[in-house]
């Protein structure tokens, strides 16, 4: 699965969420940032277990609606040193594995573990429900 969005835009989200998320975590999945594609809008969230962080932006393609939550601080750094460009996100859940593409055939030198496949998101503290991995 595959979708595009702005370096620019998405760098300013990944830092305003990286703002929420501790250095230690009592929970693994507190370090990371939760992405969820729906149709054409990408929503990101984060949380601390006390505070909780939810933003999205307009992506410019996308090819199905699928979650998954990976490292903040991999993602963070790779993205926010980035001039103004397209980057393609391509998402292999079954060798869980993300690859960032800038220009077309060009790593962003970032290919990522996927820690969660998520099925679906709770509104209640117990923040995530993984599906088996």
């Amino acid at each position: 699965m595959k979708f595009t969005v702005s370096s620019s835009s998405l760098g300013a989200k990944l830092v305003a969420l990286g703002k929420v998320i501790n250095n230690k975590n009592s929970l693994p999945i507190l370090g990371d940032i939760v992405f969820e594609v729906q149709g054409t809008q990408l929503n990101f969230m984060a949380s601390d277990s006390e505070i909780w962080m939810q933003t999205g932006l307009e992506l410019t393609e996308a090819d199905g609606d699928f979650s998954f939550a990976i490292g903040a601080h991999d993602i963070i750094e790779a993205v926010k040193g980035l001039s103004e460009q397209p980057l393609t996100f391509d998402v292999d859940q079954e060798k869980n594995i993300i690859k960032v593409i800038a220009v077309p055939g060009r790593l962003v030198n970032l290919v990522v573990t996927i820690v969660s496949v998520l099925t679906g998101l709770s509104n209640s503290s117990s923040l995530y429900h993984p599906k088996n991995v």
